[in-house]
Parts: C-alpha cells; sequence; structure tokens
C-alpha cells in the first residue's frame, strides 16, 4: 500500500511524496505533481514498489526496446497470474 504526503515548499510550491515500504521500510519518491504521484502510487498498488521504481527509472530514460521488454514483461507476468487463478 502506498500514500501520498503534499510537502510545502520554502518558495511556496508543493512537491508530492509518495510513501511505500519496501524490503521492511519505509521510503519515498518525491513527484513535482499530485498526478504524477497518483500514476506512481496506482503502480506500486499494481506491481509492488521495487517493480514501480523500475518502470519509474526506466521512463525517465529508457529506449523504446526497454519500454517494449518491460510491457512485455509485466504482460507475460499478468496472463500467467490470470491463467494460474483460473
Amino acid at each position: 500500500m502506498a500514500s501520498i504526503r503534499e510537502v510545502p515548499r520554502k518558495d511556496g510550491g508543493v512537491t508530492f511524496q509518495v510513501l511505500y515500504r519496501i524490503d521492511g521500510r519505509q521510503s519515498s519518491l518525491t513527484l513535482g505533481d499530485r498526478t504524477s504521484a497518483e500514476k506512481f502510487q496506482a503502480l506500486v498498488e499494481q506491481v509492488g514498489p521495487g517493480r514501480a521504481l523500475e518502470i519509474h527509472d526506466a521512463g525517465r530514460s529508457a529506449t523504446i526496446k526497454d519500454v517494449r521488454r518491460i510491457i512485455r514483461e509485466e504482460l507475460e507476468r499478468y496472463f500467467r497470474h490470470r491463467d494460474e487463478t483460473g
């Protein structure tokens, strides 16, 4: 489970921290807008924090090949889980 915390900045702006647990410890990712924070929060809920961070990092510096690989892996995982649970 992940949550979002709004953090005021000294310049009057706001950032958003997505809080999550990974390896039993609380951690966070700071994002500049609520929409990005909500998208990352949903990703953490869907695939877990480790994979969500990989996807987030890939989105920042990924090639098309990297994105295709990640999507393929996630689809394979989804269909494998669906087939196993009936």
